[in-house]
């Protein structure tokens, strides 16, 4: 029986998690199946990466698309995680979930799609943790970078301000922002989840998704409008401005999933459980807001740049939500599903994140700021979205070492699913950085200085 199941392997983000997975480090401890609805594709892709099909690694022919339930839950129930790569989600993801939580199987996937996750949270959580099965949507670039750096400055401002006689007690986080700058490319995949939510999914459905808290079990304290034409990014100087991000709707949702799903977990726990276990699910507070955008840089030029790029995304998504020839047009000129850059591109990508978290105000004390930097080297989109979502499967096997919720099972986050121990497995990886500490100066003097 495998231990992982590559569901949509042919497609070129599959091709980029097969081949990951092939040449993994620990590749002796693990084995693994890819799925495709085509045998020709998958025999093009044993052969293309030389793969072991006699005694190493299987092969399964699945049609997620048209396939009866009986069929999937055949294939699903053979193996440890799914790894699903099938989307758009709202249009094929359910079945396999389903099939997943009736079975305790595992399951990661890609999917910026908020509104397809608050269904499979209504219909399906429940389900996933009477079953221990850990369900983790949007695992790659949408929205491991997000909650990673939120998770690690929450962490940071506990060890800096918790006394050391009471290391229980619980430090309150105020608001966190994070900057991003990046190169890489939109994929096929991606514009055609866009395409569907516009053209497929009930409007109902979306402006419920769009609510501040939409996809978390506690309603947060009040948040800033989700979208403006400038972004600042806090305490630091000289000043970072910011445009949209296309991709923070669904970001801010998951990471406010994972302060709902810690609030719940930490007023539900008993003190021996909240303080003994070496997995502690440490809630950020009752105030925390998190929020994303586009870095472009600091000075005057840099906020008319934001401010540009900001009025042209809103255009744009304005022209291909009520017109009918723009999504046309897109569709033709955008990349097909599928569709990828060269390993030589993939190289040259990257993103860049910087977050600052401040702490909740407290009487008599000051307001401490942490900075929390990641680093990603690779194409964030294709090629470290491989990476980041193979590690979140791999890190499935090893249950007893993930946080409480994980090992509770549910419709997740990464980090209320994996935690540290996702971190660290990126850190493994060679691609991933990561840097957090107390500000001590508001002057932004990088990385490496005035840590803690």
């Amino acid at each position: 029986m495998p231990d992982i199941l590559v569901l949509g392997a042919t497609g070129y983000t599959g091709r980029l998690v097969t081949r990951y997975l092939q040449a993994h480090r620990d590749r002796g401890t693990f084995t693994f199946a890819i799925a495709g609805r085509s045998r020709t594709k998958l025999a093009h892709l044993v052969a293309e990466l030389k793969l072991d099909v006699v005694n190493d690694v299987e092969v399964v022919e699945v049609d997620v698309m048209n396939d009866d339930e009986e069929k999937l839950e055949s294939v699903v129930r053979r193996v440890k995680v799914v790894i699903n790569l099938v989307g758009p989600y709202w249009r094929y993801g359910t079945p396999v979930v389903r099939a997943c939580a009736r079975n305790g199987v595992h399951h990661v996937d890609l999917t910026g799609e908020t509104h397809w996750v608050k269904h499979i949270i209504e219909q399906y959580d429940y389900l996933a943790t009477k079953t221990r099965t850990i369900i983790v949507p949007a695992c790659g670039f949408d929205s491991v970078p997000s909650d990673i750096v939120a998770h690690l400055s929450a962490k940071t401002l506990r060890a800096a301000l918790s006394p050391s006689s009471s290391p229980s007690v619980q430090v309150g986080v105020g608001h966190s922002a994070s900057a991003f700058r990046l190169v890489g490319g939109i994929s096929g995949g991606t514009l055609e989840s866009m395409m569907c939510a516009l053209e497929e999914v009930p409007s109902a459905a979306l402006r419920s998704a769009r609510e501040a808290y939409s996809i978390s079990p506690v309603q947060g304290p009040p948040v800033r409008s989700p979208i403006r034409l400038l972004y600042t990014l806090p305490y630091l100087l000289p000043k970072t401005y910011g445009s949209i991000l296309p991709l923070a709707p669904h970001d801010v949702a998951t990471v406010q999933r994972t302060w709902g799903l810690l609030e719940r977990f930490s007023s539900s726990s008993s003190p021996q459980v909240a303080s003994d276990s070496p997995q502690e699910a440490h809630a950020y507070g009752p105030e925390f807001t998190y929020e994303e955008f586009l870095s472009t840089g600091t000075g005057p030029l840099a906020a008319l740049r934001a401010l540009a790029t900001s009025v042209g995304l809103v255009v744009t998504f304005l022209c291909l939500t009520y017109l009918a020839p723009a999504r046309w047009l897109a569709k033709k000129v955008g990349p097909a599903s599928g569709s990828g850059p060269s390993d030589l591109k993939l190289e040259k990508g990257f993103v860049r994140c910087t977050n600052i978290t401040s702490s909740a105000p407290a009487p008599g004390r000051e307001v401490t700021h942490v900075k929390t930097s990641l680093r990603g080297h690779g194409d964030p989109g294709y090629l470290l979205t491989a990476i980041m979502i193979t590690e979140a499967a791999l890190a499935c096997l090893t249950t007893s070492t993930l946080p409480l919720l994980g090992q509770k099972g549910g419709v997740l986050t990464p980090m209320t699913a994996f935690g540290d121990v996702l971190v660290e497995r990126l850190r493994m990886s060679g691609r991933f950085e990561f840097e957090s500490f107390v500000v001590r100066d508001r002057r932004d003097v990088g990385e490496g200085r005035k840590r803690r």
